[in-house]
């Protein structure tokens, strides 16, 4: 939600309230409160997505399956590579250790801005 507000402030971002209902990796209920249509760029991919605003999430932005297989995007997780239709995007992994459960997420080594 915080990377909203500071897209909204820049732009004249209509947020709708969301069609579906979400659930987190853990089963839960994602606490979204709206969704709206924007440009999003990765690298050198660039494609229009309806992208989903949540209240407490631990990354800024997550992308989903949704977006990954619609724009064609495949990873490479030994090469640390995520492969698309424009090109490749170098990757950097993590792993986290919450409540003796081994937790892996892979964020983008460049900072990704949404207008």
């Amino acid at each position: 939600e915080d990377v909203w507000m500071e897209a909204k402030s820049g732009g004249a971002f209509q947020l709708e309230a969301p069609v579906h209902t979400v659930v987190a990796a853990n089963g839960g209920k994602l606490n979204t409160t709206g969704q709206c249509t924007l440009q999003i760029a990765v690298g050198p991919l660039s494609k229009d997505h309806v992208v989903l605003v949540a209240k407490n999430l631990h990354q800024e932005c997550l992308l989903g399956a949704d977006f990954l297989m619609r724009h064609g995007c495949v990873l490479d997780l030994q090469q640390k590579i995520m492969f698309t239709e424009q090109g490749p995007v170098h990757l950097v992994s993590f792993v986290c250790i919450e409540h003796n459960t081994p937790v892996c997420f892979v964020a983008l080594s460049e900072k990704v801005t949404v207008p």
